[in-house]
Order: structure tokens, then C-alpha cells, then sequence
């Protein structure tokens, strides 16, 4: 396929060894995969693509597989069909929307950049500013928007729901055919030794397509 492939067969534990060198080699991307058995199965807590997530420096796409008479397939081939990128617009979340440009500037043509306003903040003091918050929140959103058609995106959909963040994403990605999500591994609120937060790994955990997962920079 015209790849520059290098072997590398490392001693240790394998989520540090992996992160050990994506460092050491300065790599622009770590990739790994997850069937989609493991989705809903606590034991994928404790395995190895999702400690590497979890401590990762780098860039993380999470390929999700299924397997097929012993056989283990890719659920979905193609990602630069239709990328969805949720944001919470905090320094993390703009890192990851670069990374959303370049994927653009690759080939992708349509984005869906999705926001949630989080009903179970807004409901106690603020749901009578809600309105201000999806108007301010949709000018955000429609300068990014500008800066992907900029880029050569054809079709870029935006979309503000309510609720759980969570769960928010996790229906739109479910009733849509999405190719890849791209976001940041921590939202606004997140703690530096901590890498990986609840909403990002939730998503890892139970989407159907592959994820980006872009780490702050620390």
C-alpha cells in the first residue's frame, strides 16, 4: 500500500512500551482497535488499548472490529466520509477540531460538529438562559464552520441538543452514518493527572465507529 513500516518486537508492560515509543519516535498518531465485544464488557477497562488510551500523549484512533467466524473485521473501512466532532470549545476540544482541519484539508467532505448543552447544569439555575446559551453557542459554531469550508468541506451540519452529554452523542452517532468521531480525551473541567475523562471514555466504550481521541497538552 506504499507505507514505510518499521517492527518493533518491546519487553515490559505493553501500554507503557507503546506510549514509551510513540514518544520516542515522535509519532503524529497511535492506533489501535476494540472489538465490538469488548463494548459493553467491564473487563475492557483493564485491557491494553484502553490503558494506552488512558495514558497517551499522542493522538489515539480507536478502530472498532467485529468478529466474523474467527475472523476479525473492521466495521468501518472508509473514515473520511462523514467525521462528527463534538465540542465543549474548551483548549482541548480546539486541539482536537485542528486535527478535524487537517482531516479536511486529507479529504473528508462533510463534518457534523455537534455540541451539547448539558441539561443536568443548565436545569437547577440557568434553563431560563438556555436561549442565550444556544445563540452564542451556534455563532461558535458557525466560525468553525467557516474554517472547514474553508479548508475544501462541501457539507458541514451543526447541531446544539439537550441532555446528557453522553448520551447526546451517543444517539446522534447511532442514528446517523457517521464514518469517524474526533474530540478531545478531557473537557473543560479536567484534572492534569487524569488523562482520560468519563464523557470521552464512555464514547470510546460504546460508539460503533472509530474515535479520535486528542489529548490536551500538558
Amino acid at each position: 500500500m506504499g507505507f514505510s513500516v518499521e517492527v518493533e518486537v518491546l519487553l515490559g508492560f505493553p501500554d507503557h512500551e507503546i506510549n514509551r515509543l510513540a514518544r520516542e519516535k515522535n509519532v503524529s498518531l497511535i492506533a489501535v482497535h476494540m472489538t465490538s465485544e469488548s463494548l459493553f464488557d467491564d473487563a475492557f477497562v483493564g485491557g491494553v488499548a484502553y490503558e494506552v488510551i488512558q495514558h497517551a500523549e499522542k493522538p489515539v484512533l480507536v478502530m472498532k472490529a467485529k468478529t466474523v467466524n474467527g475472523q476479525c473485521e473492521m466495521m468501518c473501512e472508509e473514515i473520511l466520509t462523514h467525521i462528527i466532532h463534538p465540542t465543549d470549545f474548551s483548549d482541548n476540544a480546539e486541539r482536537a477540531f485542528s486535527y478535524v482541519e487537517q482531516l479536511v484539508e486529507s479529504g473528508c467532505p462533510k463534518v457534523t460538529l455537534l455540541h451539547v448543552q448539558e441539561q443536568e447544569r443548565i436545569d437547577k439555575y440557568l434553563k431560563d438562559r438556555l436561549e442565550e446559551f444556544n445563540e452564542i453557542d451556534r455563532a461558535r459554531l458557525e466560525r468553525l464552520k467557516e474554517r472547514l469550508l474553508e479548508k475544501g468541506a462541501t457539507d458541514v451540519q451543526i447541531d446544539i441538543p439537550y441532555g446528557s452529554t453522553t448520551r447526546e452523542i451517543l444517539r446522534e452517532v447511532n442514528q446517523n452514518p457517521y464514518s469517524l468521531i474526533v474530540m478531545g480525551s478531557q473537557g473543560r473541567g479536567f484534572i492534569p493527572e487524569v488523562f482520560l475523562g468519563s464523557v470521552s471514555h464512555n464514547i470510546v466504550r460504546k460508539a460503533p465507529v472509530p474515535v479520535l481521541l486528542v489529548p490536551a497538552i500538558r
